[in-house]
């Protein structure tokens, strides 16, 4: 299967101007960006999770030069976004992540996305793939996950690995089920210890577009 290309654009943005970024986003701004070519689909969620950026929005491309073209350079700086919600952007995390193993076919309407962030000491990365594929069907195994998928950063982002799971409901990472799949003996004993910079973070969807 051909590899996914997967944009995170995470951000912060005033209080006063969350209700005009959500407009601008949603009417204007994606709209623009899902007629340049490469970008397959485009999604949104929120989290409550006070240290993380509120927002996230998922970019699906083809592959990473879309960002580089000509059509993508002048999308971002057509319309309202520019002008009117750009000035009051906080704390923005950009990062280019390939699928690598699992799932590759996401929907991106589930109610509820887990993402873990993290790094990998250089020594125990190929052991963490060999791990993490063993580990994903055991996750997907739990009742309320849809799909879980590991990527992998593009061009030194960090962090340098992210994995998703789709869910139906925020609360699935709270059940015994969950739990037992995430504390695998391999997991906790091989790769944990060397695991660094870890984020895990529960986001809700937000309003989405898609070709």
């Amino acid at each position: 299967m051909e590899p996914r290309f997967v944009y995170l654009v995470r951000v912060d943005v005033a209080h006063a101007r969350e209700p005009l970024l959500n407009e601008v986003y949603d009417t204007d701004h994606i709209p623009t960006l899902l007629r340049v070519p490469g970008v397959l689909r485009v999604s949104r969620y929120r989290t409550a999770a006070a240290s993380e950026p509120r927002y996230q929005t998922m970019y699906e491309l083809t592959k990473p030069e879309v960002l580089e073209s000509k059509e993508w350079q002048a999308a971002v700086d057509v319309g309202r976004w520019a002008p009117e919600v750009r000035p009051h952007i906080l704390n923005r995390h950009l990062v280019m992540y390939q699928s690598d193993q699992g799932d590759y076919d996401f929907s991106y309407t589930t109610p509820a996305l887990h993402c873990e962030f993290l790094d990998v000491e250089g020594e125990r990365d190929e052991h963490f793939r060999q791990v993490c594929a063993g580990t994903i069907p055991l996750l997907k195994q739990v009742p309320g996950v849809q799909r879980v998928g590991l990527f992998v950063a593009v061009r030194d982002g960090k962090p340098s690995r992210l994995i998703i799971s789709e869910m139906q409901r925020e609360d699935v990472v709270m059940s015994d089920d969950w739990r037992r799949a995430t504390k695998d003996g391999r997991w906790l004993d091989d790769i944990e210890p060397w695991i660094h910079n870890w984020h895990k973070v529960m986001y809700t969807r937000a309003p989405s577009f898609k070709r």
